[in-house]
């Protein structure tokens, strides 16, 4: 529009002055009219000039703002794509946060069921150890080592370490230590060979500072196959029990160099 007219005040200002020219050429009779009107043509000219003038300035200005309004639109524009950008990403976070906590849930519901096993289990262990402590609260072979009571718990679970018994149940304290293993099972070597199973129960108990009692009941049972139980005499079971206190005192006592 401010276009328009500024060729529209072109046109205007050219017709002004092909106009005073023709004037000018007219007789002598009318030129104070035309004087008179070439003066008034001339402030008309100057006056629409002065108006294209502040129109194409007026151009400008709305130009610039329309440059201006432009950048901040394409500013608006980068920003809120920044921040889409980011919003996309912490959501993308937070989809992992939550599959990150998703399994950690997850394993801590598995290691809750498992530390409830467990204390099921020991729970167990320890009902089968006072039922075991019960049960063979007597009998066995009892004697008394000079050998404090930390190196004869030492040597007893060398000594049933190498004869392949491991602990069902172990109780100490600074006076006293009771353990009890698991049944041992060794099945007949061949038809006319017997098999068996025992289990021991041990009590170590603390006289000072260099004497121990240990006392060692064994719950030996002998079999053959198919399953059959075959009793075990009271000489061949106290056999058995004292061959472990002297393998115990075999490694309490220094080895003999010769």
């Amino acid at each position: 529009m401010p276009c328009s007219l500024g060729s529209g005040f072109r046109r205007l200002a050219i017709g002004s002055v092909l106009l005073l020219g023709t004037l000018s050429g007219c007789p002598d009779d009318q030129t104070p009219v035309l004087l008179k009107e070439k003066e008034r043509l001339a402030k008309q000219l100057a006056k629409q000039e002065a108006i294209l003038t502040t129109l194409q300035e007026g151009n400008r200005v709305l130009q610039d703002q329309v440059d201006r309004l432009n950048q901040e639109l394409r500013d608006a524009q980068r920003q809120l794509q920044e921040q889409l950008q980011a919003a996309h990403a912490a959501n993308e976070t937070l989809k992992a946060d939550c599959a990150a906590l998703a399994t950690r849930v997850s394993a801590l519901e598995k290691t809750n069921r498992k530390l409830a096993n467990d204390a099921q289990w020991l729970r167990t262990q320890r009902a089968q150890f006072r039922k075991s402590l019960q049960a063979n609260h007597a009998g066995g072979q009892t004697r008394q080592l000079p050998f404090a009571l930390p190196a004869v718990l030492k040597a007893t679970n060398q000594a049933l370490g190498q004869y392949g018994y491991t602990l069902l149940a172990k109780m100490e304290t600074d006076r006293k230590a009771v353990l009890i293993t698991e049944r041992k099972i060794a099945k007949p070597s061949a038809l006319e060979l017997h098999g068996f199973r025992n289990q021991y129960l041990i009590v170590l108990e603390y006289m000072d500072p260099t004497q121990t009692t240990i006392r060692v009941k064994a719950d030996f049972e002998k079999f053959a196959e198919p399953g059959k139980i075959l009793e075990a005499g009271e000489a061949e079971v106290t056999a058995i029990e004292r061959r472990l206190i002297e393998e115990i005192l075999r490694i309490l006592r220094p080895k003999t160099k010769h």
